[in-house]
């Protein structure tokens, strides 16, 4: 997750933005399924939406690519 997040997160400054699982697979170079993983082990921390699609808050997001996974 660390490598690619980190070169879209310095151009670009996130304030309470959430991504969609997908968005958050393709930030880290992960499949779905990982990212899915790392919330049922509460590694991260999703919430889901309207539609009932889960949701990856930017925060978590880089909480998680600091800690290297």
């Amino acid at each position: 997750c660390r490598t690619y997040y980190w070169s879209i997160s310095t151009k670009y400054t996130f304030n309470s933005v959430r991504f969609s699982l997908n968005t958050a697979a393709k930030l880290c170079g992960v499949s779905r399924t990982a990212v899915y993983h790392w919330i049922q082990s509460n590694k991260l921390t999703g919430h889901k939406n309207i539609e009932g699609e889960w949701m990856i808050d930017t925060q978590e997001l880089d909480a998680l690519a600091k800690e290297g996974s």
